[in-house]
């Protein structure tokens, strides 16, 4: 219990502190993100990276990453309520989709999570999506690891 509490207040320290440094700013989104990476912190799964940037409806955030077979990860995005639509795009190297995860008329349409197992190591290229309802969302993103996926309770696999 103690070690979990020492885990979370670090990453509460380090999300405050990544946050401070980014052009944009939205408490709401922020703590569904750390509520959402929370979880799978308790599955040990490791953070990547997080971040928050501004998106609007004719944006997309696109993230080169270099995955290893075997392993599962999670892409997360968190925009503030009131979002039309979110969406989370896995490509391969050659730019051809593998996985596509959105998000339109659930009300939690705000927060969206995409699990993938790599089947194959390799570079990748994760496209994050935010429809505002107008203007731009302070939209937080975080991606995660784990390289023990048998030992993790739900890993979704996308066909």
């Amino acid at each position: 219990m103690q070690i979990r509490l020492f885990l979370w207040l670090c990453f509460m320290v380090s999300s405050l502190l990544a946050t401070a440094q980014q052009d944009c700013s939205n408490t709401g989104a922020q703590l569904n993100l750390n509520s959402a990476m929370s979880s799978y912190l308790a599955d040990n799964f490791r953070i990547k990276q997080e971040w928050a940037v501004p998106l609007s409806s004719d944006q997309t955030y696109t993230l080169a990453v270099s995955l290893n077979a075997g392993y599962a990860y999670t892409f997360m995005l968190s925009a503030p309520e009131g979002v039309r639509a979110t969406g989370i795009e896995i490509q391969d190297a050659t730019g051809m989709q593998v996985q596509y995860d959105y998000k339109i008329t659930e009300a939690d349409n705000y927060i969206l999570i995409s699990d993938f197992l790599a089947e194959t190591g390799g570079n990748y290229y994760i496209l994050f999506k935010t429809v505002p309802a107008g203007g731009q969302a302070c939209s937080y993103m975080a991606w995660m690891e784990n390289d023990h996926p048998e030992d993790i309770k739900v890993v979704k696999k996308k066909e």
